[in-house]
């Protein structure tokens, strides 16, 4: 029920048309900002290795990499599935990933997707 008549050529909305568009307008900022924080918080481990000093970077990329190696050696399915598949998305993230590091790590990243 409108709270004001409106003439057949009088502009404007309703305050039930306002409170509806606002209400609306309110909802849409909120899911922007839900999903601004969520990229925010997805990528900050990404912004760290990159703003690393590259030589510190490196070293902990060979020493990841190591761990990776001795632990995830096996094909996927054993106790240790979820570990490695969280290893190798940390190592995808460094640039020092090259193509030897992408094809070990895809097995763990392809079906950690699914």
């Amino acid at each position: 029920m409108a709270t004001r008549a409106m003439s057949p050529g009088e502009p404007g909305l309703t305050r039930e048309h306002w409170n509806v568009t606002s209400r609306v307008l309110v909802g849409a900022l909120a899911l922007l900002l839900f999903v601004v924080g969520l990229y925010w918080v997805l990528g900050a481990e990404r912004r760290a290795l990159q703003d690393m000093e590259p030589g510190k970077r490196a070293v902990l990329f060979q020493e990841s990499y190591a761990s990776f190696e001795t632990l995830c050696q096996e094909d996927p399915g054993g106790a240790l599935t979820a570990n490695c598949r969280r290893q190798a998305r940390f190592l995808s993230q460094f640039p020092e990933c090259g193509t030897a590091c992408r094809t070990r790590t895809s097995r763990y990243l392809a079906s950690w997707t699914r």
